[in-house]
């Protein structure tokens, strides 16, 4: 973890039992391993002026790649950048521009385990 100071961090803990410190059964299932090594993605942004030529994918990818030993799943959420501190002025707009970041994590390998917009994938490296 690069950034400990991230709301991140806490929706991450809601895929390990506080009983017995593993993965949930949901997560486990992914990860193929109940053992709860996280990679936490934190935040990733692309100016706009980049954006579009797949800068985000391979940033992505680059940092589960460095980032990956001893982890068994990278997790992030889907959040808008742009809605920070607005959620509430535009909710229907919100839900349909983190739909549409989740259909861009899921061309990452991403699927969607949580209603929050969080979202694991699977490292084999």
């Amino acid at each position: 973890m690069l950034d400990s100071v991230d709301s991140t961090v806490a929706h991450s803990l809601s895929l390990i039992s506080t009983r017995s410190g593993l993965f949930v059964p949901s997560v486990a299932r992914i990860a193929d391993t109940d053992l709860s090594a996280l990679l936490i993605l934190g935040s990733l942004q692309i100016d706009p002026a980049f954006r579009g030529n797949g800068l985000g994918l391979e940033a992505i990818e680059i940092a589960c790649k460095r980032f990956s030993l001893g982890c068994s799943i990278a997790v992030l959420t889907a959040f808008p950048t742009q809605w920070e501190g607005r959620v509430d002025n535009g909710p229907a707009q919100f839900k349909h521009d983190r739909a549409k970041l989740m259909a861009y994590y899921r061309r990452a390998g991403f699927e969607r385990i949580l209603d929050n917009g969080l979202m694991i994938r699977r490292l084999d490296y």
